[in-house]
């Protein structure tokens, strides 16, 4: 009972609500076929640099899994985290298109690079929150290629807006292609891509 993120097969789309008739999804969910298998190579800035990420794997988007603040603490994660993919040691906050927490600067359904601020990793896939952010970089690191996922990871939906249960509105049909519609959903509003097999579920 009461108000959680769903994915409402048939219909293609994530929405936030308190839905009669759901389900929880455990879905096995691939990164490989979906994201480059190796980071590009670490870049070497010399000075100072205005970095603005446009999801690219130098520079990610910010984004979250699981909770999300949006405070000048995280704000100042997100610019760190952009920095050092762009091979910086340090970054500043400079601003930001809009709060993560609450609209989406990309499409979820589109693929792209993203810092995950409550995790600090980047992840490639298409995330339903996320800000563009803009960051003062300074120095030099060896470290500048981003952390990917491994090839396979079990997730677990749990009603947030990276993990939605699984639902419908109008009409039901629970069989082996909405399992697996719902897996794929899953995975991918999780940052994995469309690449998920259906595992389980906690009821009809």
């Amino acid at each position: 009972s009461g108000s959680a993120y769903f994915y409402l097969m048939g219909q293609d789309m994530v929405r936030y609500g308190g839905y009669i008739l759901d389900t929880q999804i455990r879905a096995t969910c691939y990164t490989s076929g979906t994201s480059p298998p190796t980071a590009p190579p670490a870049i070497s800035p010399t000075s100072v640099g205005l970095i603005v990420s446009d999801g690219t794997a130098t520079r990610p988007h910010c984004s979250w899994s699981g909770s999300c603040s949006w405070s000048a603490s995280t704000q100042a994660e997100c610019a760190q985290g952009l920095c050092a993919a762009s091979g910086y040691a340090t970054g500043v906050f400079l601003a930001a298109s809009n709060n993560p927490c609450t609209t989406s600067f990309v499409s979820w359904s589109a693929y792209f690079y993203f810092y995950l601020m409550d995790q600090d990793v980047v992840r490639y896939g298409g995330y339903f929150l996320d800000t563009q952010i803009t960051a003062s970089c300074s120095g030099t690191t060896m470290t500048a290629a981003p952390t990917l996922q491994p090839d396979t990871v079990m997730v677990v939906s749990d009603g947030t807006a990276m993990r939605p249960h699984c639902s419908w509105h109008g009409k039901c049909v629970w069989n082996a292609s909405t399992q697996t519609e719902c897996a794929r959903a899953l995975c991918n509003v999780s940052g994995y891509g469309f690449q998920g097999t259906f595992v389980s579920a906690s009821n009809n």
